[in-house]
This record gives C-alpha cells, sequence and structure tokens, in this order.
C-alpha cells in the first residue's frame, strides 16, 4: 500500500513508488474522487502508464467536472486516458465484469 498525506500534493518519493507500482499491475482502476492539485500527479501516472500499454477503467458515478478543483487539468488528463482506450464503466458491477474477462 502507497500512503501520503491527504489533500498534499504527491511527492517525488511516493511518485516513483506509483510508478513503480504500476509497472508490476495488468489493469488500473480510477476510482471517482475529487481531482486537486495535490492529486493531479497521479492523473499524469495513469496517463504515463496507458500510453505504455497498461489497460485504465474508469469507474464513473458522477460528473467529472463537478469533481475537478484544477480549472479543467483532470478533465483533461481523464480524457486523455479515453482517448487511449480506456474503458469507462458507471458500476463496481461493470468493473467487475471487465475484471474477470483478464
Amino acid at each position: 500500500m502507497i500512503t501520503e498525506q491527504p489533500y498534499a500534493p504527491i511527492s517525488q518519493q511516493v511518485q516513483k513508488q506509483v510508478r513503480a507500482s504500476l509497472a508490476a499491475v495488468e489493469l488500473l482502476i480510477i476510482c471517482p474522487m475529487p481531482i486537486g492539485p495535490g492529486n493531479l500527479a497521479l492523473l499524469q501516472e495513469a496517463v504515463a502508464a496507458g500510453q505504455r500499454g497498461l489497460p485504465v477503467l474508469l469507474l464513473h458515478t458522477t460528473d467529472i467536472a463537478k469533481r475537478d478543483y484544477t480549472g479543467g487539468e483532470g478533465q483533461q488528463l481523464l480524457d486523455a486516458l479515453v482517448r487511449m482506450g480506456a474503458k469507462t464503466v458507471t458500476s463496481v458491477g461493470g468493473a467487475m465484469d471487465i475484471v474477470k474477462q483478464l
């Protein structure tokens, strides 16, 4: 498990841990979360992992724009993931169906 202080920017050490973890997984699931300046680095790592071929699954239950507190940067990163082929589901059950197919 990787932890960081809530509402704080992601440290370089934690970002390296995230990058290493993403290199070892078969699927990245991004759950709904408020997107603030402190966690943009996580979405940037997700985009980089997607560019390297890691399948990404976006679990969306609400409008992204309502959760994006970055002036649109978070929305742009999520849009980039979708353009790269990330699948979007609206329920945990839908996510589990995709996971079972792996």
